[in-house]
């Protein structure tokens, strides 16, 4: 999630996100906020 997201690439992050989400993550969604609001 943070590589894409650090290349730019919201919608795969997205849904890596989805997808750890459905394997049970917990930590998944509070990454990817990090990782967007670090990037802006």
């Amino acid at each position: 999630i943070k590589d894409a997201v650090a290349k730019g690439d919201v919608d795969k992050a997205l849904k890596l996100l989805d997808e750890a989400e459905r394997l049970g993550s917990t930590s998944a969604r509070s990454t990817f906020i990090s990782s967007v609001k670090g990037k802006g």
